[in-house]
């Protein structure tokens, strides 16, 4: 290797480190603080966190929908790379402090190839105007910086719409998202 080589190949070395250590730092801290998300057992790992409202929907029909999805019913297909979602559980439970009725999900979504399995959990509430709004979190459970917005893509098409060619089976839903730490969430990644 010539030195311009070996100052090129340190340079970039350096970088990569930087921004793994970079992205650790920040994962640790917001991890602790969201108790929607799945965790990882890797400490370096992409993931994406949004809040969706749906507009005049309950609840309800959200459910539906993304269970029916989660389950695969009447053949539905995951667009993105023909990945398989499993539902590992559901509960509803009463939250305390607002008395409104919490729907809790725990999945998982293994990529087309089987080679990578990503956690998510969903967590279905009433918002103070009546509609729906989901909070939910999908991670990567290897060591990851970037995804090319497959966690996005995990969450998003469990809900997404006819107009967007996601083939609804029960529902088809109107949504807003709104991304807390979900910096790779680009919509023309979800489908082959």
């Amino acid at each position: 290797m010539t030195a311009t080589s070996n100052r090129v190949l340190v340079g970039f070395v350096a970088m990569l480190i930087a921004v793994v250590f970079m992205s650790r730092g920040s994962q640790n801290e917001e991890v602790s603080s969201n108790p929607v998300c799945p965790g990882s057992p890797a400490s370096v790992h992409a993931r994406c966190e949004m809040k969706v409202s749906f507009p005049g929907t309950q609840c309800q029909k959200v459910l539906e929908e993304v269970t029916a999805r989660l389950n695969h019913e009447n053949g539905w297909v995951d667009p993105h790379n023909k990945g398989n979602y499993a539902l590992i559980s559901s509960k509803s439970s009463t939250d305390e402090k607002t008395g409104k009725e919490v729907n809790l999900i725990n999945a998982s979504h293994t990529t087309g190839n089987g080679k990578y399995t990503d956690l998510l959990n969903l967590q279905l509430t009433v918002g103070d105007d009546g509609d729906c709004v989901l909070e939910t979190c999908s991670e990567s459970q290897v060591t990851s910086v970037l995804d090319f917005s497959t966690n996005f893509c995990n969450l998003h098409n469990l809900y997404c719409n006819d107009n967007e060619s996601c083939n609804s089976i029960h529902n088809s839903l109107d949504y807003k998202e709104d991304y807390e730490n979900c910096s790779q969430n680009s919509v023309s990644k979800c489908s082959s």
